[in-house]
């Protein structure tokens, strides 16, 4: 996924904060999927969008982190987006699916085995939201952050011309 926004900076002059947008609502709208799904099949075809998704933010965000707030101090700006993902890797599978499970397995029969939408259902959709508040997150970067991809562009342009 990284070569991809990379090569479109380069010679369409697209800022990479348009495709975090993209990847964000794409994650969304999966993720919402995955809320809705009635069958395990369907969680399994979502699988590899979720897994593009996921893999393509992660691509993203350090290039996007070098563009805005620029190289100075970017371990320390990347280290703090990571330390955001390495929390909610910690809050949405053992805080927020772990209650919503235990809640739903109660009303099953085969207490302490819960299968079906209401198992996680509720969590996705958690996580859904929190996506769409990203996504709209990176549209205000991606609208803020204008001039500074005219400029990365214009700059790539004229180095090329040069070689």
């Amino acid at each position: 996924m990284g070569q991809v926004p990379e090569n479109y900076l380069h010679t369409h002059g697209t800022p990479r904060t348009k495709w975090l947008v993209a990847v964000m609502a794409c994650l969304t709208a999966a993720v919402l999927s995955a809320a809705a799904a009635t069958r395990p099949g369907h969680l399994y075809a979502l699988a590899p969008a979720l897994g593009l998704c996921y893999g393509g933010m992660f691509t993203l965000i350090p290039a996007v982190a070098a563009d805005v707030f620029g190289l100075r101090h970017f371990a320390a700006n990347y280290a703090g987006l990571q330390t955001a993902c390495a929390i909610g890797s910690y809050v949405f599978p053992t805080q927020i699916a772990g209650w919503f499970y235990e809640k739903a397995a109660m009303h099953h029969e085969d207490e302490g085995m819960c299968i079906g939408r209401d198992c996680f259902g509720p969590t996705f959709v958690i996580e859904g939201f929190v996506c769409l508040v990203a996504a709209i997150c990176a549209g205000v970067v991606f609208g803020t952050t204008g001039g500074v991809y005219q400029q990365l562009a214009q700059h790539l342009h004229e180095v090329q011309e040069e070689e």
